[in-house]
């Protein structure tokens, strides 16, 4: 049995590969069930492409968690009251928190 097969466009596993792939790295290879041959070069973009919004989301909120730092600084609002309002805004650990007032209140 040949679960692999290469040529110079593509780089095809079969079904069974792409669910061992998919469960050893928690990926999401999407296919169709009727599709015996998966073509990984299209996979790996897919997961690529995953990865990038996944980035762009964390940013976005780590962005908005140090606007929340800096505005209630500016505006007198104690530490102890941002902390509290991250931890349950965000669902972010005491741990993270410490981190982002450390770098952040300034």
């Amino acid at each position: 049995m040949n679960l692999f097969y290469f040529n110079i466009s593509q780089f095809l596993v079969e079904r069974q590969a792409a669910d061992v792939i998919n469960t050893v790295t928690g990926s999401k290879i999407r296919y169709s069930e009727k599709e015996e041959m998966i073509d990984m070069c299209l996979a790996i973009q897919e997961i690529r492409e995953e990865g990038i919004e996944k980035g762009r989301a964390e940013g976005r909120i780590e962005g908005e968690i140090i606007g929340v730092i800096r505005s209630n600084k500016k505006w007198g609002v104690p530490q102890e009251e941002t902390r509290q309002y991250i931890m349950e805004e965000y669902h972010k650990s005491v741990e993270e928190i410490e981190e982002y007032i450390t770098t952040y209140w300034k």
